[in-house]
């Protein structure tokens, strides 16, 4: 049997989950809480990885990077001008899109941190487009199955709190759980400090805003909120037509987001969600009198972006960090760490130019290709 690399056993799983689509989609996300760094560029290599192997195996794909630009501002990056920092406070709990940018060289905060992915995606050879969230929550068909949710709401913190009740968790969704959150009309605030009192209307909810003591009301229909992430995630599966989406390897432990929007896929919509391909995280590693390693973070400005990336080493070198590594099994187990040293950027190029040689050599010398499918696979889907 011919092993490939895990982009293409994904896709063929794609097509055997779902058969006879006349265009299969892959998903990314991002989440513009600061610098988007290479860590978050797994989700986008990966799906685009995936796009490419449903491609080059007869298939129509598409992609999107979705942008979570509703998403509450909760904290400023630390490498912000001090001026934004101090005023930051008047941000807090709204969404990003909403926010100005701390420089002042982009409309919004979001666009600030996604203009530098968005402008050198090109140079990465990645086929994927930006989709913003504010895109999909006025698309007709995403409001459509939330208010479905809304209506039948007892039904989905059942299927929720049977998951969490599975996991171990004691901490259930209540009774009166209404999936929806609002955006207060007077701070604009979008967080869990907009809280809701109840319905009154069938789409139309009360709240109470506990930062700036407004009580108002908010139309569903009208988008004047938007779903908490554990319902946005699988509706906008829904509503994109998903197919694949990466996850980071949390999202494998029980009781995840990622079960819970799976469970409601399944329970609720009878419609099996996108196949998965999970990944471990990117490490920044100091020396400094020893080694010390710390997680990549956009707020803390830890890692290099993508941009950042091109001033060091090619694009095709940063593909193959991220696609040379391997799982037998993707449903199961999770692709490698990555322990990022900016000094070792020299080697990883050294390291992609033998594998590079190595490509060549299968070609040429006409080295039986099945039992190096991989590697092929592997240089074909990096430069």
């Amino acid at each position: 049997m011919l092993y490939r690399h895990f982009a293409y056993r994904a896709a063929e799983e794609v097509v055997k989950r779902f058969p006879g689509k006349d265009v299969y989609i892959v998903e990314a996300g991002a989440t513009p809480s600061g610098k988007i760094h290479l860590g978050n560029f797994n989700d986008v290599i990966i799906s685009d990885a995936v796009l490419k192997a449903l491609r080059n195996l007869g298939y129509n794909s598409n992609g999107f990077l979705v942008i979570d630009s509703r998403d509450p501002f909760r904290q400023p990056p630390i490498f912000a001008p001090k001026e934004f920092i101090r005023e930051s406070e008047n941000y807090l709990g709204k969404p990003f899109i909403e926010i100005p940018d701390p420089w002042g060289c982009h409309e919004n905060y979001a666009e600030h941190f996604v203009d530098p992915v968005e402008k050198n995606m090109d140079k990465y050879g990645v086929e994927i487009g930006i989709k913003w969230a504010q895109e999909i929550h006025g698309n007709p068909v995403f409001i459509k199955l939330l208010l479905r949710l809304i209506d039948e709401r007892k039904r989905v913190i059942e299927i929720y709190n049977d998951v969490r009740r599975r996991a171990g968790h004691l901490n259930l969704y209540p009774e009166d759980w209404i999936p929806f959150r609002p955006q207060c009309k007077k701070c604009g605030r979008i967080d869990e400090s907009v809280e809701i009192i109840g319905l009154t209307d069938k789409y139309k909810v009360k709240y109470r805003c506990r930062s700036c003591g407004n009580i108002g009301i908010a139309d569903i229909e009208k988008m004047e909120g938007k779903p908490p992430w554990r319902i946005d995630w699988p509706l906008r599966w829904i509503a994109l037509d998903v197919s694949f989406e990466p996850l980071g390897k949390d999202h494998m432990a029980s009781g995840s987001g990622y079960e819970m929007g799976c469970s409601l896929l399944r329970k609720f919509f009878g419609r099996e969600p996108p196949i998965p391909v999970f990944y471990d995280f990117v490490y920044w590693v100091e020396k400094n009198n020893g080694k010390k390693v710390l997680k990549f973070s956009k707020r803390k400005g830890v890692g290099l972006g993508i941009d950042e990336w091109l001033k060091y080493a090619p694009p095709e070198v940063l593909r193959f960090q991220i696609l040379r590594r391997d799982v037998s099994n993707i449903f199961s187990e999770a692709l490698s760490h990555w322990d990022f040293d900016i000094t070792q950027i020299p080697q990883y190029v050294q390291s992609f130019d033998k594998f590079e040689e190595t490509y060549f050599n299968i070609v040429e010398r006409a080295i039986d290709q099945v039992k190096n499918q991989v590697i092929v696979d592997t240089y074909l889907l990096s430069v």
